[in-house]
């Protein structure tokens, strides 16, 4: 059974974090999709990759974000 979206996503958002190896790590809110990269636009274009890959042209967002986090540690 194939499960499909009735209707096409309108916007996706990925938090995006650093990893202790110092690359971007992009995590889909809405589905725990996820891909990384070293630089800010590897990662860019690994997720527009990633949303290629996993959604069909007709269920594509349209529009996506990226949003970086910093949480700082109180010593």
């Amino acid at each position: 059974m194939t499960w499909r979206r009735l209707q096409p996503i309108v916007d996706l958002i990925f938090d995006v974090t650093t990893d202790e190896d110092g690359r971007f790590v992009a995590v889909a809110r809405e589905n725990g999709i996820a891909t990384d990269g070293a630089t800010w636009e590897e990662m860019r274009h690994n997720v527009r990759d990633l949303i290629d890959a996993f959604y069909e042209a007709t269920e594509r967002p349209a529009a996506f974000q990226l949003l970086q986090r910093e949480v700082l540690v109180a010593a």
